[in-house]
């Protein structure tokens, strides 16, 4: 699916695989953690619904990562 993101600033964490921070099966994704807690840190208001998660590719096209972002309202 593609789509277009509408203009202006957002907060954006990356993600590497080779972070070292642990994923754990059906729990919430390290980067959509750091992601709201910065928000709060901030007093950002979200809207959780405008989140999304991109994929992070190296040079030769491999997954390395992803990076989660959210409009600031």
């Amino acid at each position: 699916m593609r789509g277009e993101v509408r203009a202006g600033p957002e907060l954006v964490v990356g993600w590497r695989h080779d972070d070292g921070v642990a994923v754990i099966d059906s729990a919430v994704h390290p980067a959509v953690v750091a992601l709201l807690a910065e928000a709060e840190r901030r007093g950002a208001d979200l809207d959780l619904a405008a989140m999304r998660q991109v994929g992070r590719l190296d040079e030769t096209g491999d997954a390395v990562g992803m990076e989660v972002a959210i409009p600031l309202t």
